[in-house]
C-alpha cells in the first residue's frame, strides 16, 4: 500500500514522501539505495588502497554523494506527478514551475500514453 504524504511548505524536496507499509501498517524502507551507497563506499575503500591517493579518493567520495543527491532531487521532481496519488502535488508543480519543466512532462505523458 502506498500512501502520499503533502507537506505544507513550498519546497520541492519536501513537499512529497512516499512510504510503503507492510499488512501490519509498519514502513518498509527500501533497501536499495543503502546498496548501491555501500557499494560506493567500498569502490572508494579500493581506490584508495590502489592509488593511495587519500584526497582525491575523498573528494570522489564527495561528489558520488552529492550526484545521488541531486539524483534523488531529480527523481521525485520529475516522476512523481506520473502517479495519479500525486495530483495535489502536479498542481503546485504546475503553478509554481509552468513554463520550465511540466510542459516537458506533460508532453512526455501524452506520448507515453499514445504508445
Amino acid at each position: 500500500m502506498k500512501i502520499v504524504k503533502f507537506y505544507p511548505d513550498n519546497s520541492i524536496k519536501a513537499s512529497v514522501r512516499t512510504i510503503y507499509l507492510d499488512e501490519n501498517k509498519k514502513e518498509v524502507r527500501s533497501g536499495k539505495r543503502r546498496f548501491w551507497c555501500w557499494l560506493l563506499f567500498f569502490e572508494v575503500i579500493v581506490f584508495l588502497i590502489a592509488m593511495d591517493e587519500a584526497f582525491f579518493g575523498l573528494v570522489g567520495l564527495g561528489f558520488t554523494c552529492y550526484f545521488l543527491y541531486q539524483y534523488d532531487l531529480y527523481r521525485r521532481v520529475v516522476y512523481a506527478p506520473f502517479n495519479a496519488a500525486h495530483a495535489k502535488y502536479v498542481e503546485h508543480f504546475k503553478n509554481t514551475y509552468p513554463d520550465i519543466v511540466f510542459n516537458y512532462i506533460r508532453k512526455s505523458k501524452i506520448e507515453a500514453d499514445n504508445s
